[in-house]
This record gives C-alpha cells, sequence and structure tokens, in this order.
C-alpha cells in the first residue's frame, strides 16, 4: 500500500509540469524566501512579489498572466531563448520581498526548505521539484495513517482497511495535491492522524493524555491551513461517545481540559504569529468590505439546482486538475454521486446487522458533515463581509479520512455474502481506474 502511495505519488509529480499546481508559484516562493533570507515573507498580495526566474520559468512553461492559464508546456529540449532578466536585480529575489502566501504560518514550509537546500543550485525548475518531494512524502505518510484510522473503523479487519486507504490514495484531486508545493498536503496528513485517534478514541474510553493528542492535532492542522482547527468541533463527539462510563464530573473535565490545553497551545502560537505577521488572526488579501446579506450568500448555494455546491463538493472535489483547467468528462461525476446514497443505505444496512459499529458510523458521518458545515460557514462570513467566494473542493479534501471509511464501509456492506471476499478488490480497481483516467486526461490536455 505504502509503495503503491509512493510510485503514484512520484508519477502524478512529474506529470504535472512546473507552476502547474494551484497557487504553486507562491508557495515555492514562502519556501524560497525561507532558505534565502532565513525569514518568514510577509503577506504581500502583489505580482512584483513573484521572483525574476519564476516569472521566466512560467512564461516558458506555458503560464500566463495576461491570458489563458496554459498552453501545451515544453517537451524534450527547450530550444527558446533565455527571459531577459532585469538588470542589477538577483533573479532569485522579488522587487517586494513578500509572497500571497505569507498569511499562512511557516509550519508546512520549513521542512521544504531541506529540500530546496539539496538542489539549491539548479535550475528553478529542479528546485521546484525537489520541494514538490516534500508533499509527496506527506502523501506517503498520510496514506498509513488513513488505513490505521480505518482499522479502527473496521474494528481491526485489514482488507476493508487496505481498501479504504488505497481510495484514498487514489483520491485525483489528493494525489494532485501531494504532487505540487502546496499546503494542503500538510493539512491532508495531519487529518489523516487526527482521526487515527479519533476513531480510537470512539472505540476505547480515551485517557487525558489521548485527549490532550487530540486536541493538539487539531490544533497542529490549525497551523497547516486555518481551516483544519475546524477538527476540534468533533472533539464533542468524542465525549457524548462515552457519556454512559464518563458519569462522574472529574474524569470527563479532566479530558475536556486535557482537550482545550492540547488545542490551545498550537492555536495561541499560530494566533500570535498571525498577529505579529499580519497584523491580525484572521488572513486578509481582500478590497474593502462591502456588506453582503446573508440571504445573499444562501442565494448562491441555492441558485441553478445547487450548482455551486455541486462544483464545490463534486467536480472541483473528486477531478477538476491544474488551477481547474483540466476538468474529467462530465459524466465522471454523476457515477461518483450515484456511490453516495448508496453507501448510507449500505451504512444502516451495516449497522442493522452488526457488521460495522453505529458509534463509528455516527462519528464519521457527523464529522464529514458537521466540518463541512462549518467551512461553509467560514466562506458565508467572508462573503458577507467582502463579497468573495473563496472555497474550492480542495478546501475539504482534509475530511477525507473520515469520509472514505463510511464510504468504503456502506459500499461493502451491500455486497452479498459470496462476493464480500473481492468486494474489496473491485473497489480498489473502480479507484485505480478513476485515476489512471485523470491522469489520461492531464497528459492529453498537457501534453497532446
Amino acid at each position: 500500500m505504502l509503495a503503491l502511495a509512493a510510485v503514484k505519488g512520484l508519477l502524478w509529480t512529474v506529470s504535472l509540469p512546473p507552476w502547474y499546481g494551484p497557487d504553486e508559484p507562491s508557495h515555492f516562493d514562502y519556501v524560497q524566501r525561507l532558505a534565502l533570507d532565513g525569514q518568514v515573507p510577509l503577506a504581500v498580495d502583489d505580482p512584483r512579489t513573484v521572483p525574476p526566474e519564476v516569472n521566466c520559468s512560467g512564461h516558458r512553461m506555458g503560464f500566463r498572466s495576461d491570458g489563458p492559464f496554459f498552453t501545451q508546456p515544453i517537451w524534450g529540449r527547450d530550444v527558446q531563448p533565455p527571459c531577459p532578466m532585469p538588470a542589477g536585480q538577483d533573479p532569485q529575489r522579488p522587487l517586494i520581498r513578500g509572497t500571497s502566501a505569507g498569511n499562512y504560518s511557516p509550519l508546512y514550509y520549513l521542512p521544504g526548505v531541506a529540500f530546496y537546500d539539496a538542489a539549491r543550485d539548479a535550475p528553478v525548475e529542479v528546485r521546484l521539484h525537489a520541494v514538490r518531494l516534500w508533499s509527496w512524502l506527506l502523501g506517503v505518510a498520510a496514506a498509513g495513517f488513513t488505513y490505521l484510522a480505518a482499522l479502527w473503523f473496521f474494528a481491526r479487519r485489514r482488507a476493508p482497511a487496505a481498501a479504504t486507504a488505497l481510495l484514498f490514495t487514489l483520491q485525483p484531486m489528493a494525489s494532485q495535491q501531494f504532487a505540487v508545493v502546496s499546503n494542503d498536503a500538510l493539512l491532508i496528513c495531519v487529518a489523516a492522524a487526527f482521526f487515527w485517534r479519533f476513531f480510537r478514541a470512539l472505540t476505547l474510553r480515551p485517557r487525558a493524555a489521548e485527549g490532550a493528542l487530540l486536541g493538539f492535532l487539531a490544533g497542529l492542522d490549525y497551523l497547516a491551513k486555518p481551516q483544519g482547527a475546524l477538527l476540534a468541533a468533533t472533539l464533542v463527539l468524542v465525549v457524548g461517545a462515552h457519556r454512559a462510563t464518563l458519569t462522574a464530573w472529574g474524569p470527563r473535565l479532566r479530558l475536556v481540559a486535557a482537550m482545550a490545553v492540547g488545542l490551545a497551545l498550537p492555536v495561541l502560537v499560530g494566533v500570535l504569529g498571525g498577529i505579529l505577521g499580519h497584523g491580525g488572526v484572521a488572513p486578509g488579501g481582500f478590497d474593502q468590505p462591502i456588506q453582503h446579506r446573508w440571504r445573499d450568500f444562501v442565494a448562491v448555494y441555492m441558485e441553478r439546482s445547487f450548482h455551486y455546491p455541486y462544483y464545490l463538493l463534486m467536480t472541483s472535489f473528486w477531478g477538476t486538475f491544474s488551477w481547474l483547467n483540466v476538468p474529467l468528462p462530465a459524466l465522471t461525476f454523476p457515477l461518483i454521486l450515484a456511490a453516495y446514497p448508496l453507501a448510507l443505505a449500505g451504512l444502516v444496512i451495516g449497522c442493522v446487522r452488526r457488521r460495522l459499529s453505529p458509534r463509528l458510523v455516527t462519528g464519521a458521518v457527523a464529522s464529514v458533515a458537521g466540518v463541512s458545515l462549518l467551512v461553509a460557514a467560514v466562506e458565508g462570513y467572508y462573503f458577507h463581509r467582502y463579497g468573495t467566494l473563496i472555497l474550492q473542493g480542495r478546501s475539504f479534501l482534509f475530511l477525507l479520512p473520515a469520509g472514505l471509511p463510511a464510504l468504503a464501509g456502506g459500499l461493502l456492506a451491500l455486497a452479498p455474502a459470496g462476493c464480500r471476499r473481492w468486494a474489496p478488490v473491485t473497489l480498489v480497481l473502480a479507484a485505480l481506474g478513476l485515476n489512471v483516467f485523470s491522469l489520461m486526461e492531464i497528459w492529453d490536455t498537457l501534453y497532446g
């Protein structure tokens, strides 16, 4: 399983040309600023924060700031003349020492410096691919954590747990985010570790130390990317799941206090860093506030037969790659969507037949639904204040380690008794086909 995650990750890494990952130039420049200056860059949303060599490389690779995002990148030897560099300017340093990714904490970017240093004297495209290997390693680790989470969800049954981990490994949009320079990679990886301990805590009565670890992982995910803090809302489910055994106030308060302390430590670091870095807890970068009504936000979600939620939770969540320029065929998404009600029916059947734990199923479904609503509420706040929609499907990828065990468990519960042995294999083969098909779409669009 881990070997497949490693091979698949490298294949995706070399399939996506430099700068074709979402916001990849700014994420890479964050690492480069740390490596060259030893300082966390300021949050500045200005095109002059992009170094000249990155601009030139992006131009050669088809990046266009004033037109279509991509053309077919070069294949083979580059015969174009080199881009002219500004006279007297270091090509690795921009005119303005900052980056549009400066709102984020350096938790993801600091380890990337070691990968950058390994290729410090190489061309910028090689340095980018070196830093991409940090995301690749996080993808392999996330697959392992998802397997451990699924082991608890499936009561230590290895076949469905391995199938779930492979579904995670082969999920197309996650494959992209683990193949490019993006702090989404750390967000998803830490979330996978969180849900491993979350499902364990739902199964076994957690001690205070376990509660502190859960709170700490939720806070650590906040440092990876701000929406990671919303995982803390699922801690209520852990306390509620053991209300029959935590009858005394003492053990219950100790568990809640341990969770709160574990959560507070990394969150406090992030809040102080945000205040010192860009003068506030929440990221800025938007225009002057323009008040919008909340019902306007609800109308956006409802218009055109709920087109926007479909974009968030289906098309851009499962397969719209390379800055949303390489979509899977439209027919792909209704087929995936059809698996959702089947899985929900299977979860009910599995719980009734005691093949699945009702407590764990409830915890997984409630976590995905509850945190998704909270993420949407954050977007509602920004829309209300700035008139801006900030989400893409990849904003929800950190919920995969909780959602995929439920999806796999529901579908496997529908398998007839005589097919149960082969049902996990069938599920994995379907996921493998989707991943290969996604790569074929990328190759055809970018190199066809």
